[in-house]
């Protein structure tokens, strides 16, 4: 507001203006956009593995078998301000130029904690090996509060020549993470992890899509005793939470008219405890309702569909089978199976010993026979908010993983 004595039009305009910025500011790759990135491998120094000198803590010995450096591998590491190195090792027709290459570099924020006498090579030079050591780490800070490393390296002439034969452990370097919740630097045993169970969702996704999505009525449906269901319950978890949501956009909403009370309802369901991760459930029996409502597309079809409920009018016929036998007995008892149920050791698993996905509980995923049936259209989209969830534990960004490194 401008006042005729106070006025603050140019405090105003101003605050704006430096808003503006801060926002800009206010992104993890913002102190790079003068420089391009180059991709290198890292071999940042394992300071639990390597023996360092306890009053000043650098490295006694450098090179050779008996040096006391470990190190971590990290491929495809996304480093700035390396140009004038990429300029240098091109310039001269006999090799690299007398005078040293040296200089300083930035690694992205929340990345991982660059270790002075680390080294890096370059991945594009292809006319042979140069090892980068790293002489000086210093930190800074956005003001967000992410930290980013300045570098100061050195081109060492030999490098570590059992370098290789010293690794501890492999990462990879996800740039799209940086900035993000999730890691940017993954142990190779968990990448592989992470891409197979991708691959199970993305296959779990499309058998689920052809086999239960309804072109003419926009959304899924399932068969049972030859007459078709929809259940609001199953629809409504697969919004919130983002079931089908992959490398295909897929756009679905409730696609009739639910009773006021459907919100009381969803809270006592499966998919709700599921969300919660409470395993104090009480099955319900559920029951078939024609669909009459004029505004919904399923009311113009030839053939009847029917509302999924719990609630039991009176002159409604038998309940609907939905989860079977050893899907309850999985979640109220926490039974165990060994053969083509093993599927259900996966449900078990996440409502009572919570322990990461083993290699027979993914595979037993594949293993069972995928029908048309109530029980699958249920389950599937279970079994993929479990694997979400397992996969969000590995990627998630926590305070313990900024330090594994």
């Amino acid at each position: 507001m401008g006042g005729k004595f106070l006025n603050t039009t140019m405090q105003t305009t101003i605050s704006n203006l430096v808003s503006g910025v801060a926002k800009k500011i206010d992104n993890p790759f913002y102190v790079f956009t003068d420089k391009h990135p180059t991709i290198c491998t890292f071999y940042n120094v394992n300071t639990t593995r390597s023996t360092l000198d306890e009053g000043t803590k650098q490295i006694a010995e450098l090179k050779g078998v008996n040096s006391p450096l470990r190190y971590n591998k990290i491929t495809n590491v996304f480093i700035y301000g390396l140009e004038k190195i990429q300029a240098d090792l091109e310039v001269g027709d006999y090799g690299l130029e007398a005078s040293p290459i040296e200089g300083e570099c930035i690694l992205p924020p929340n990345t991982f904690m660059p270790i002075q006498d680390s080294y890096f090579t370059i991945d594009h030079i292809t006319k042979g090996v140069y090892w980068f050591r790293i002489t000086k780490v210093t930190v800074d800070t956005l003001e967000n509060g992410s930290n980013f490393w300045k570098m100061e390296y050195t081109l060492d002439d030999d490098g570590d020549i059992e370098l290789e034969s010293k690794i501890i452990k492999h990462f990879r370097f996800f740039a799209d993470n940086v900035g993000s919740n999730y890691k940017s630097v993954i142990d190779d045993e968990s990448c592989q992890l992470v891409e197979r169970v991708e691959s199970i969702i993305d296959s779990l996704q499309t058998f689920y899509h052809k086999t239960f999505f309804k072109d003419s009525l926009q959304t899924y449906v399932y068969q049972y005793q030859d007459e078709y269901f929809y259940d609001p319950e199953t629809i409504e978890f697969i919004i919130r939470n983002k079931i089908m949501t992959g490398s295909n956009y897929i756009y679905i909403d409730q696609a009739c008219d639910l009773p006021i009370t459907f919100p009381i309802s969803y809270s006592k369901s499966i998919y709700h405890f599921i969300e919660q991760g409470n395993k104090d459930f009480v099955f319900h029996r559920y029951y078939g309702v024609v669909i009459d409502d004029p505004m919904s597309l399923m009311s113009t079809r030839l053939e009847d569909y029917y509302l999924v409920t719990s609630e039991n009018f009176k002159l409604l016929a038998e309940p609907i089978d939905t989860f079977s036998k050893e899907f309850m007995s999985a979640v109220l008892k926490n039974t165990k199976y060994t053969d083509y149920n093993a599927i259900y050791n996966i449900i078990s698993n996440f409502f009572y010993e919570k322990k990461p996905l083993d290699d027979d509980m993914v595979k037993s995923i594949t293993d069972i026979p995928w029908d048309d049936n109530t029980e699958i259209f249920h389950m599937v989209p279970v079994i993929i908010f479990i694997l979400n969830q397992e996969l969000e534990k590995i990627m998630i960004l926590t305070d313990t993983a900024r330090n594994l490194m």
